[in-house]
């Protein structure tokens, strides 16, 4: 786990992207984060996508399975709205 948080900690400070809302996730208007937590934010969810990821992982290809079937929804979503990024 202070592998993962070290690992989290170094993506947040290299790239300084951060999750800042969560857009219109229930329909009632977006979500937004004080800018003060979306550190903390952005930390909690990618350490819980490493561990459910992890979890996954008891069959041989599951995870990578997973793993490329978002890598290629997002590609998806990626090319149909321009955002290259």
């Amino acid at each position: 786990m202070l592998g993962q948080l070290l690992a989290c900690i170094v993506f947040l400070l290299l790239s300084e992207l951060t999750i800042s809302s969560f857009g219109d996730l229930f329909s009632v208007g977006p979500i937004d984060f004080p800018e003060i937590t979306t550190a903390l934010i952005t930390v909690f969810v990618m350490i819980g996508i490493i561990n459910a990821f992890n979890l996954s992982d008891g069959l041989d290809g599951l995870a990578a399975g997973i793993t490329m079937i978002a890598a290629i929804f997002m590609a998806t979503l990626a090319l149909l709205s321009q955002n290259w990024l």
